[in-house]
């Protein structure tokens, strides 16, 4: 029983620190459209809700966004991290307008899910970043938003790092759905109810190549954002408590 308490003390007392990890995110909309605007700290957006949201269209960068040296929400402060981001060859946008994805905290999501770069009929098209290790961590999430409310969206394969997934992308009222679907048949079930974002954990490399590819026939694909999500780090003096604790255990046995 002593053990059990000293332990307890212990844990209660070294609280689990996390390093910061910055969130890039990018609005991607039709030409000619301000979309967020200029980046704003207070604008939060996403599954992962964050502000700073930098505006580009299909011929590159909207308003006061660089892509050659993206801005990150890093724990509520703007920062001007080394990444940059291309979009490839084959793009176009559109509108389409979408509801429901507000909440309480994050009023402009609706915002970001009603326009889009779009590629051609039955064309596929790659959107990159590089430097992503220094700017947002080791390890990221990649959110990938999708939404083209129409009859010829058709079936799309999204696939980065290695790993692909399907989505159909006719789902435009929120709230945010996951389309985790590992076969175009299972997107193929769900045309209108499928989600309308693709998530990849874990992803490690420094430069980020995202690649769309049509496997429906007659179909577009429509890209309303992304966001690359820092995974925080445990902090140093969080493994050295954990270290000290260990001791601590080994040496009351």
């Amino acid at each position: 029983m002593k053990l059990k308490t000293t332990t307890m003390l212990a844990v209660t007392s070294l609280g689990i620190g996390a390093a910061q990890a910055a969130i890039i995110s990018v609005d991607l909309v039709q030409m000619g459209n301000n979309g967020h605007g200029n980046a704003d700290i207070t604008e939060l957006a996403g599954v992962v809700e964050a502000g700073g949201w930098e505006t580009a269209d299909r011929d590159g960068a909207r308003n006061d966004t660089n892509l050659s040296a993206l801005r990150a929400d890093d724990g509520g402060t703007l920062v001007t991290t080394s990444a940059t981001m291309t979009i490839g060859a084959g793009f176009a946008g559109y509108f389409t307008g979408a509801s429901g994805f507000n909440t309480g905290t994050a009023l402009f999501n609706n915002d970001m899910m009603d326009s889009y770069v779009e590629l051609g009929l039955d064309t596929g098209g790659t959107i990159s970043f590089t430097n992503l290790n220094a700017s947002v961590g080791a390890v990221y999430d990649v959110y990938v938003y999708m939404n083209r409310n129409f009859g010829n969206t058709g079936t799309k394969s999204v696939t980065v790092g290695g790993t692909t997934k399907f989505i159909q992308g006719e789902d435009d009222t929120g709230p945010f759905s996951e389309a985790n679907y590992a076969t175009q048949a299972a997107a193929d079930a769900n045309p209108t109810e499928g989600g309308n974002y693709i998530l990849f954990s874990g992803v490690s490399t420094d430069n980020l190549d995202i690649v769309f590819g049509h496997v429906g026939p007659n179909g577009r694909a429509g890209i309303n954002g992304v966001q690359i999500v820092g995974v925080p780090e445990p902090s140093s003096a969080a493994l050295l408590g954990l270290g000290g604790l260990a001791l601590i255990m080994r040496r009351r046995k």
